[in-house]
């Protein structure tokens, strides 16, 4: 599935380790999501789940790290 995940690829881009360590996140991968095929993923392939949009967090959990990082920076 790494292969896949726009998410895998942006943190690989940045070198960061963890996107909790990207000075950008939370970004808008998390924010909107992105389209993942699970159809094109060998391990899902026999399920035929299709695209879905994926967000691995709430918009609940997005907005409390937007406001702990503001609180840390003033």
């Amino acid at each position: 599935m790494h292969g896949k995940c726009e998410i895998v690829k942006c943190a690989q881009s940045r070198n960061v380790d963890f996107c909790f360590t990207c000075p950008e996140f939370p970004c808008k991968l998390f924010e909107e999501g992105f389209d993942l095929n699970f159809d094109e993923i060998p391990e899902y392939e026999t399920i035929k789940l299709g695209t879905v949009k994926w967000k691995p967090y709430s918009e609940e959990f997005i907005h409390y790290i937007k406001t702990f990082k503001s609180e840390r920076e003033n």
